[in-house]
């Protein structure tokens, strides 16, 4: 649930977003996982099936190009609907869009418009592809497997095994502000 708490630097504003779920990510099964073409099945490389497997952990969307193009004639689109978590609150981004297009780090994450602050952290693996949270400031996971840092909610990576970006094992518990340290 979002905090009622202002936060009017850097863009932010306070408000409530709407309640939504999202699909439990599974854990279970540890192979190399690879995208159908139509990138929203995951399928066991080692197996002969060609049928989805739903039991492979997902890996994110974070730099697949994964978008939706949206017409919007009413201007339901013109702003951010990104949520930070900020020192454990949950914060609504009020900047205006970047394009027409929705994007979503997971395939089990719902699509959205960002805007371009957002679309850069999304693309740096800055936003969680288990609840679709960014992972701004505070104590999250990290992984550290490729040159990349890969961010994720230590409430949605208790019973992890491996990255949520990556499949990879390299991770721990740190105190993270994304915007330090990790300005482009």
């Amino acid at each position: 649930m979002v905090s009622e708490t202002s936060a009017t630097q850097n863009g932010f504003c306070s408000g409530k977003m709407g309640e939504y779920e999202h699909d439990e990510v599974p854990m279970r099964k540890r192979h190399r996982i690879v995208l159908k073409e139509d990138k929203n099945h995951f399928i066991d490389e080692d197996s002969n099936c060609s049928d989805t497997v739903d039991t492979l952990q997902p890996l994110c969307t974070c730099r697949v190009p994964d978008t939706i193009n949206v017409i919007d004639s009413v201007g339901i689109w013109n702003k951010c609907q990104a949520q930070d978590t900020i020192n454990n609150q949950d914060i609504l981004c009020c900047n205006t869009v970047a394009d027409r297009l929705l994007a979503r780090p997971h395939v089990r994450v719902t699509f959205r418009p960002f805007c371009e602050y957002h679309w850069q952290k999304m693309h740096d693996h800055f936003c969680c592809p288990i609840c679709g949270v960014f992972c701004i400031e505070g104590r999250f996971f990290i992984c550290q497997e490729t040159d990349d840092m890969h961010l994720f909610h230590e409430s949605c990576g208790q019973d992890a095994i491996d990255c949520p970006h990556c499949g990879g094992k390299n991770f721990a518990l740190m105190d993270i502000d994304a915007n330090a340290a990790h300005k482009r």
